[in-house]
């Protein structure tokens, strides 16, 4: 490898690194929780203040959980239960739905992320 070869890897890295820290972001913490039924936003729960909510869907009622700046699916009528099996949200961006129950989740705040998913 001639020293050409090696200034340019050299500077390709710089710029990979440069613009890596121009670009990332970390994961910001959610001030709220979207629940939405079918495609619209029924509730908005503040992820500061824990309670249990029931939420009606096409199969039946769907449960979720809002503790420590975290919001859940706890139970759902849906077979497979990909839902609950999502865990614990609780970073902006972050989402979870019962296809079909038609229920979701959406972590919101003040500055919104977006991922490959979305656009």
């Amino acid at each position: 490898m001639s020293r050409l070869d090696r200034l340019l890897v050299a500077l390709v890295g710089l710029a990979l690194a440069g613009v890596t820290v121009l670009l990332w972001r970390p994961a910001q913490q959610g001030a709220w929780a979207e629940v939405l039924v079918g495609a619209e936003v029924v509730r908005r729960l503040p992820l500061d203040h824990a309670q249990r909510i029931e939420i009606g869907g096409r199969l039946g009622t769907s449960v979720l959980e809002v503790a420590q700046g975290r919001v859940r699916f706890v139970d759902s009528p849906c077979p497979g239960k990909l839902c609950v099996h999502a865990g614990w949200l609780r970073h902006t961006g972050e989402s979870s739905f019962c296809l079909p129950n038609g229920v979701g989740l959406r972590i919101a705040g003040l500055h919104e992320v977006y991922d490959a998913i979305n656009f």
